[in-house]
């Protein structure tokens, strides 16, 4: 938006070193694949980083529309180790002490994926992201989370299970219907007429 640049400022001037703008998306009307992005991501807008923000705990960086202060940049470094490199400076900002920002009015446009398979592909490499972040970094997160009772930890520690519980989720339900089609032994004598 052409005011991007000016709210962001304005987060800054008050002290923040790690801002996430607003991710809208650039092409909601091109198939129902970017549509589906579109409602997913005014969701997340809407009903997580907001409601983070106004429980004053750290907004998820996400690559597009995130600001750094050089400062934090040059504490933390530029060395990320996993594929997804916005979800561990995120991290590693949360186990300083450090919780970004959230900004409504700092909005950019993301052109997201009309591609099943492109979309298959990009969502599969988040997920790995959020699987090896999980396995490398939850311990500290929850060191910090006892240490300093920070709940910005036990908000990522959720954020980073998410994958986890929705395979535990998918296991369960197909376990449930191997269940009930095993029961089914006989039909309703209305079926077999």
């Amino acid at each position: 938006s052409p005011n991007f640049l000016q709210e962001i400022d304005r987060y800054a001037q008050a002290g923040h070193r790690a801002i996430q703008g607003y991710l809208d998306i650039k092409n909601p009307g091109d198939n129902w694949i970017s549509l589906s992005y579109a409602i997913g991501y005014w969701y997340t807008n809407r009903f997580l980083d907001l409601a983070r923000s106004n429980m004053g705990l750290a907004a998820m960086l996400g690559g597009t529309g995130s600001c750094m202060a050089m400062s934090l940049v040059d504490e933390i470094g530029w060395n990320p180790h996993s594929i997804t490199e916005d979800l561990e400076f995120t991290i590693q900002c949360i186990l300083r002490g450090v919780h970004p920002v959230w900004a409504w009015d700092a909005r950019v446009y993301d052109e997201k994926p009309t591609d099943m398979k492109v979309s298959w592909y990009q969502r599969m490499r988040w997920m790995r992201g959020h699987f090896s972040l999980m396995f490398q970094y939850s311990g500290a997160l929850w060191k910090r989370l006892f240490r300093h009772f920070d709940m910005a930890s036990f908000d990522m520690l959720v954020y980073l299970g998410q994958p986890i519980w929705m395979v535990f989720s998918y296991l369960l339900t197909f376990v449930y219907l191997g269940i009930q089609v095993g029961n089914i032994t006989t039909l309703p004598r209305w079926a077999s007429a």
